[in-house]
């Protein structure tokens, strides 16, 4: 299983075993391209499905917001940036947080618009229903004066 965030330093790796120098040895050279966790063996399926697979669920959200930016108007690129900036500054800001993912959701969205998100996401919204959600909300730009 490709572990992507290791192209950028930002890669999770878990390690296991019984051999305390085995495994410092492993954190020392895993960490050289981002972080490591000792988990036993046991996980290491669910370790896949969260850090493995992980990644394309988020480039596929990145997709979605791309594709419906570009949907209601906007340049590819300019939606491509606004999706890759938000996925970052959301995925900086929980890795900073003390809060939970869930938490973070809760206060930085829009109530109205976290009710809808909630709505779709019960487990049995398709991908597109989701999209839709995400984008049928009408959006206030407030200025920032500073």
């Amino acid at each position: 299983m490709p572990n992507l965030g290791a192209k950028v330093g930002e890669a999770v790796t878990a390690v296991s075993g019984d051999k305390v120098q085995a495994m410092a040895a492993a954190e020392i050279i895993f960490s050289g391209c981002g972080k490591t966790v000792r988990l036993k063996e046991s996980y290491f399926d669910l370790v896949t499905a969260i850090s493995g697979s992980g990644p394309a669920y988020f480039f596929y959200l990145m997709e979605l917001l791309v594709r419906e930016g570009v949907r209601g108007g906007l340049a590819e690129s300019d939606a491509r940036l606004l999706a890759v900036q938000t996925a970052a500054g959301a995925g900086k800001l929980a890795q900073l947080s003390r809060e939970s993912p869930e938490a973070l959701r809760k206060t930085e969205s829009p109530a109205q618009m976290a009710v809808s998100f909630e709505t779709v996401t019960d487990g049995s919204a398709s991908t597109n229903t989701l999209a839709e959600s995400m984008f049928e909300q009408e959006f206030v730009s407030v200025p920032i004066t500073v």
